[in-house]
């Protein structure tokens, strides 16, 4: 039988948390026939890949495990698109887990999906729960969405934004418009929840919390101050995806416009917030004037995120309209200086 859904595992150094992540897809014999779940190894130098290897063994014909050089979190994802073969594909962090039963539920809608051929929808959305160590959920995220949404339009604005714990993509939808993750940095999911979209037309929503996404382990990359010291990453993911928004809006399907640029002017309302609040700026040694200086090379972008941001009093977007004071107010002091330098060496010349 074709697969339906590949499950891509990025994974360094994972040994820890492999085995429930792994264990949690077994599912019955005649749903694990569907499924294809690649366990991307990026080098790690524990016991991650002789555990992959193990579940590979037990079932071949589901668990594919493949050894790579360490690449970080994007070369996983684009090594494991290079492999996919289901006709839909989704990311499954090694840290994470899935409830079973809501998983095999899921792989049936999948199934009915694929059936659909080119009529099946292009995005499946499903629910997610965060966890904490013990396995206690501590959040659901709403995203506004019903059982009735067709496409991306029924997304209500200002609901909570997709994650890479929430979506499915058609695999040949990914790979039409050549998509590949940025390899050798952090916090890449951003790219993988925003750019496939454009390919979005038609949606479905299954409302089941099927990812058990922790939060909390040591050294995660979304823990606070490992996200604001490593915040240069994320703005370079911000620019990159801000320098290819035209492009990839001049490839979109009409459903997926207004999500995609919502999504652009979040992104970029992060970077300014989390660079003028002061609980994050003590962290974060991000030069914001140059980011401000790259977006105003992108006047829609830097019209529309000061139309819809930076009037706004609320916190903490306020500081951005008085740290443009500040620096319009301190590049103008830097000239005056500048130009009284000028004139006093032309006087001191003239003396001579």
């Amino acid at each position: 039988m074709d697969k339906v859904l590949s499950v891509i595992v990025p994974s360094y150094n994972m040994e820890a948390y492999l085995p429930k992540c792994l264990g949690s897809v077994v599912v019955a014999p005649e749903l694990m026939e569907t499924l294809e779940v690649l366990v991307v190894n990026d080098g790690s130098k524990d016991r991650t890949s002789e555990i992959a290897h193990g579940f590979e063994a037990r079932y071949p014909g589901t668990f594919r495990v493949i050894d790579k050089a360490n690449g970080n979190y994007g070369s996983c994802v684009n090594r494991g698109l290079a492999e996919a073969k289901g006709f839909y594909v989704r990311i499954l962090d090694a840290d994470d887990s899935v409830d079973t039963a809501a998983f095999a539920d899921y792989l049936k809608s999948l199934a009915e999906e694929a059936a659909k051929g080119d009529g099946a929808a292009d995005l499946v959305v499903t629910d997610y729960v965060t966890v904490d160590s013990t396995g206690t959920a501590i959040g659901h995220p709403d995203f506004g969405l019903t059982a009735a949404a067709r496409s991306l339009r029924d997304w209500r604005k200002g609901a909570e934004r997709f994650t890479v714990h929430s979506v499915t993509y058609r695999t040949e939808n990914v790979l039409r418009i050549g998509y590949r993750q940025t390899e050798g940095i952090s916090y890449t999911d951003t790219e993988w929840i925003i750019e496939p979209m454009v390919t979005v037309r038609r949606l479905r929503y299954v409302p089941r919390a099927v990812t058990h996404y922790l939060l909390g382990r040591s050294g995660q990359t979304m823990e606070e101050k490992t996200y604001a010291s490593h915040f240069g990453q994320v703005v370079d993911i911000v620019k990159g995806l801000v320098s290819r928004f035209d492009e990839r809006m001049s490839q979109a399907e009409p459903e997926a416009r207004e999500y995609l640029r919502e999504q652009i002017l979040v992104a970029v309302s992060q970077v300014y917030a989390c660079c003028t609040v002061e609980s994050y700026r003590r962290w974060i040694s991000v030069d914001l004037g140059q980011f401000d200086d790259f977006l105003a090379g992108y006047p829609k972008i830097y019209r529309e995120a000061e139309a819809r941001f930076i009037p706004s009093n609320k916190f903490p977007l306020r500081h951005v309209r008085e740290w443009r004071r500040r620096r319009s107010a301190n590049t103008l002091r830097f000239f005056l200086f500048r130009a009284y330098k000028s004139l006093m060496h032309v006087l001191v010349s003239l003396r001579r």
